[in-house]
């Protein structure tokens, strides 16, 4: 007689490989995403397993807004300390498509000036690991200082670290992450 085991359907399946590592600056704006099952916050939690090879994304907290003192210049530097873990992580990680830098910007900096600090950073840093580690990755800076929705902003990363690169570089104010995604406001910046 043929016995079925019923309880093996009913197990649930176990949790996929993380796709996502999360590093830099703890972030209110970026608690909803460190618990996404895709994501892997550093540093990594006992027993949760990872594979090198499964890592599609890297998504790095920047927290800036908290400087009252710090200029144009300084966020500059700020967001350029990024670049060496950045070109570490694409050397050490071989299917890495996206590298997305959160950052919560200065309110008292004005918001062109930001954006356009942010647009030559990401240019900046896709020219050098295209350069340096030979890959093409996609590098989008997203400026949250105003972010309400931490879990629609984990959602776009998301979406943004499961789709294929598309366009090299991309630095967006969070109202435009907020009003779409973010592969479509991408689409709409080289088109």
């Amino acid at each position: 007689m043929l016995e079925i085991n019923l309880s093996a359907e009913l197990e649930i399946p176990p949790l996929s490989a993380p796709t996502i590592v999360l590093r830099g600056d703890p972030m209110a704006a970026l608690r909803p995403l460190s618990r996404l099952p895709t994501v892997l916050a550093t540093p990594a939690q006992p027993g949760r397993p990872f594979r090198r090879r499964a890592i599609r994304a890297v998504a790095t907290g920047v927290d800036a807004s908290a400087d009252a003192a710090l200029t144009s210049r300084g966020l500059k530097s700020r967001l350029r300390r990024e670049l060496l873990s950045s070109q570490r992580l694409c050397e050490w990680l071989p299917h890495l498509k996206h590298v997305i830098f959160v950052v919560a910007e200065p309110t008292h900096l004005r918001e062109r000036a930001v954006l356009g600090i942010a647009d030559g950073f990401a240019a900046y840093v896709h020219a050098h690991l295209e350069r340096v580690c030979g890959a093409y990755v996609t590098v989008t800076v997203l400026l949250v200082a105003d972010c309400a929705q931490p879990g629609l902003l984990a959602e776009r990363i998301d979406q943004r670290a499961s789709l294929g690169p598309l366009d090299p570089y991309l630095a967006l104010p969070w109202r435009d992450v907020a009003e779409q995604p973010i592969q479509l406001s991408a689409a709409a910046a080289y088109c």
